[in-house]
């Protein structure tokens, strides 16, 4: 079939889908085969209270199938009977690349592979424009040489996975969470979807459904919403409702769940002993939740390993039980599949490169991730061909995965924006806002009621502060009213600052920002009388600090928060002992929701 013939095929499809699913997706322009992304009138409204329990891909259980839903399907299985073989085993791939714009090397990954999705991490990002014009460059090439749109996703989680910067710290899922707010939270979704939107991003590797308890060490920690199942689940669905009205597929991830685990995948296959039946007693609830949405989404699979599920005791994006059978069959789940990176040292136990692209397919994934290596991209995409030519992958599985591919590229590519400066600088602006309001009810929030209850005395004299951000120090000294001195913590002086700090026979108060983990342990190193005078700022989850009762006091802050200096500094300067916080302390448009706000599941 001819690019041209191809891409009216495509467009046309796009169409009728608008037509006969309207009623549930508010979508309204297209790509075009040589033509720049069409611009969207208007946000949608929040459907908080009407999250319908359809599935994207299934008709309701008394509805008989459509006229316009019978083409459409013929037209999807006409459009993938015309592609060759490299481009169907290409849709199934999601590679990434070096560098902020398309060169040689790029160009020809991409056109010897026809990747059906791309990954950008921060290496391929310097500022909003760059961006577009690289995501463009994607689509372009993508266009002209498929016809087919392809998916670009980062991960846009908040927190400390955070790709594309506004301006300030974006947020962590558990900060979200702690504002008990979900109209907020909803809001705060569809800016941030929106920003990715007009930068030509349309799918986000976000929420992180695992569930965590916010107390305990864990590799998830902060990136989790929470350690309560229901409310992370009606959470992250909030959150992806705000996403997609954005024009931007939510992924939930890490399916079946990686909360409660220390070892981090990246780096060793973790290991999770638990039974089916208590998986859907806990980590499997937030999923369920996520897989009744009634738009397309995404579903990550982990390289977790659940050996009382899966005797193979194969990471979960390599099983078949956990994949095929509980996500599709148990859990009824229509929509996409897709690993984590292959590439990751979790997945190592399931062999070479090869080894494990057939074996993700063959579990049940629609896409396949190998991010880093351009040789093991080949290898991947070479593997496939060659199993599908050889019945290794039967055509009835491949072509279940390509239909659920390119419904979700002709639902989202209708909902895709315009780049406009203006626009752009204006959701910037909106999200920088939003964020601080979610990290100064952290703030509030802890100083009342989290950590020790002693009271902090007048500070009559220079206090010091001991922080690896110069600007937390900047915010501080901006807003004290009193002498600050600050004592720079790096690797190379920590020893020095520590031994300074302990030496000393008497108490003091000083300040000491934990900015990460390597710093949460650093303040561990000092004595329990130096510690009984540090007033902390944690930026991460509050189990990163071990017997908080010993410091003077600990405002949990749960994601990075340099503005977090000024506010400190105004709260000293009126301190005579613990005092509340009052509303000179907050600029919030919302107030946090103590009793429970969360919808229950539909039976």
């Amino acid at each position: 079939m001819s690019t041209n013939r191809f891409a009216t095929t495509f467009l046309a499809l796009g169409t009728l889908f608008l037509v006969s699913c309207s009623t549930f997706f508010p979508v309204q322009n297209t790509y075009g085969p040589d033509k720049r992304i069409a611009a969207q009138s208007s946000e949608p409204r929040p459907p908080l209270n009407s999250l319908k329990r359809t599935r994207p891909n299934e008709e309701p259980t008394d509805a008989k199938p459509t006229t316009k839903n019978i083409t459409l399907n013929s037209e999807i299985d006409r459009m993938i009977a015309n592609m060759s073989l490299e481009e169907k085993a290409g849709q199934l791939l999601v590679i990434g690349f070096s560098g902020k714009s398309l060169n040689k090397q790029s160009l020809q990954i991409l056109k010897k592979i026809h990747p059906g999705g791309v990954i950008l991490f921060s290496r391929n990002i310097s500022s909003y424009k760059q961006l577009r014009r690289l995501t463009d460059q994607i689509q372009k090439s993508s266009l002209r040489r498929t016809s087919l749109p392809k998916f670009i996703m980062l991960d846009q989680e908040g927190g400390v996975v955070t790709r594309v910067k506004v301006g300030t710290s974006l947020p962590s899922a558990f900060s979200l969470g702690e504002t008990h707010h979900l109209p907020f939270i909803y809001q705060y979704s569809l800016t941030m979807g929106s920003l990715l939107n007009q930068l030509g991003v349309n799918m986000n590797l976000a929420p992180v459904l695992d569930i965590s308890d916010p107390d305990a060490p864990s590799f998830i920690g902060s990136r989790s919403f929470g350690s309560a199942p229901d409310e992370v689940g009606s959470l992250g669905e909030t959150f992806a409702q705000g996403q997609w009205n954005a024009g931007v597929i939510p992924t939930a991830k890490h399916f079946p769940g990686h909360g409660g685990l220390q070892t981090d995948s990246h780096k060793a296959t973790p290991k999770k002993n638990l039974t089916y039946s208590e998986l859907q007693q806990n980590d499997l609830i937030p999923f369920q939740k996520f897989s009744d949405l009634n738009f397309p989404t995404a579903m990550m699979l982990g390289h977790v390993s659940f050996p009382k599920i899966d005797a193979s005791a194969y990471p979960a994006a390599f099983s078949k039980k956990l994949n095929h059978e509980l996500l599709r069959e148990k859990m009824n789940y229509s929509g996409l599949a897709i690993t984590d990176d292959l590439e990751m040292t979790g997945a190592e136990k399931v062999g070479t490169i090869a080894e494990r692209t057939v074996q993700a397919v063959l579990a049940g994934n629609d896409m396949i991730m190998v991010a880093w290596s351009r040789n093991r991209q080949i290898s991947a995409h070479r593997t496939l061909v060659q199993a599908i030519k050889e019945g290794v992958i039967p055509q009835d599985r491949l072509n279940d995965s390509l239909r659920r591919i390119l419904k979700a590229k002709i639902l989202v590519s209708q909902k895709a924006k315009l780049f406009n400066e203006k626009q752009v600088e204006q959701l910037r602006r909106k999200l920088v806002q939003q964020s601080k309001e979610v990290k100064k009810l952290s703030f509030q929030s802890s100083l009342k009621d989290g950590g020790s209850s002693k009271t902090i005395p007048t500070i009559h004299e220079d206090i010091e502060v001991y922080s690896s951000d110069p600007v937390f120090f900047k915010n501080f000294k901006s807003r004290f009213l009193k002498k600050a001195s600050w004592f720079s913590l790096s690797k190379n002086n920590v020893e020095k600052r520590i031994v300074h700090l302990n030496q000393r026979n008497s108490v003091k108060p000083f300040v000491f920002y934990v900015s990460g983990k390597i710093t949460a342990r650093w303040l561990d190193q000092l004595n329990p009388l130096q510690k009984s005078g540090a007033i902390v700022i944690n930026t991460n989850q509050p189990g990163a600090i071990k017997n908080p009762e010993q410091f003077l006091k600990v405002v949990h802050m749960g994601s990075s928060s340099p503005e977090s200096g000024a506010w400190l500094a105004e709260f000293l300067n009126q301190s005579h002992g613990i005092r509340k916080p009052t509303s000179d302390y907050g600029y919030f448009k919302f107030k946090p929701v103590k009793e429970s706000v969360f919808t229950p599941r539909s039976k």
